[in-house]
């Protein structure tokens, strides 16, 4: 557990205002504050979940989106938002969509629908308990909701404990699909705004499973991701 779970709620809003007094670009301390939720969940979900599905598949889950072009390419200089995490083939037992002169429009879309229900049921079954287990352990004010049913989203809902920047949710939306490629992929080590700045909560780097950025791109720009 990161010494910062330690802290009460003045001395993790001390930190995280010394952060931002540190930090290169002087982001605010609500950014390094979400970040680090972010990082936490990363870390839950390729440290402690994944190993469990490596029966099934070596690689369960893709990083990917916007968030991942920031934390794992320094590509975009923006906020980390919310975690887009597409789930492999693999561990759903399906096979990509594919598109053949064959094959119907009315197929295809059941095809991508029984992907979609898969996806439903491995969200609903396996993963949002091990998931919120592994927050409360952190801190039981942690709260984790179904936000959007089709796709299946979730919201992880953190106690802030900085008052600035209330146009910021205090939730990492948790985005999670199938459907689109999860190919090329690339592993990278990440790690949080807080540490970086703050020794005291420093940890080591921890591997992702990441779509490459050029195919993050391509899905930004066409709009295909999802």
């Amino acid at each position: 557990m990161n010494p910062f779970f330690k802290e009460d709620d003045h001395g993790r809003n001390e930190a995280l205002l010394a952060a931002q007094e540190i930090h290169p670009q002087k982001l605010p301390a609500y950014i390094i504050e979400k970040d680090f939720y972010v990082t936490c969940i990363l870390r839950i979900l390729y440290i402690d979940i994944a190993p469990t599905l490596s029966g099934r598949t070596a690689v369960p889950f893709i990083f990917k989106g916007g968030t991942s072009l920031s934390k794992c390419s320094n590509i975009i200089d923006r906020m980390s938002e919310d975690i887009d995490l597409s789930f492999s083939m693999e561990l759903l037992e399906c096979h990509e969509v594919v598109r053949e002169p064959t094959k119907s429009r009315k197929k295809m879309e059941g095809e991508a629908d029984e992907i979609d229900k898969k996806a439903r049921v491995f969200v609903l079954d396996e993963l949002i308990k091990p998931l919120t287990l592994a927050l409360k352990a952190l801190d039981d004010r942690i709260e984790v909701n179904i936000e959007n049913e089709e796709p299946l989203h979730l919201g992880i809902h953190y106690p802030s404990v900085i008052n600035e920047g209330n146009a910021v949710q205090r939730r990492v939306l948790l985005e999670t699909g199938s459907l689109s490629q999860n190919n090329p992929v690339e592993y990278v080590g990440i790690t949080h705004m807080l540490g970086e700045c703050i020794s005291q909560f420093k940890e080591p780097d921890f591997e992702v499973v990441s779509l490459k950025p050029e195919r993050t791109m391509i899905e930004k720009i066409f709009g295909v991701h999802c």
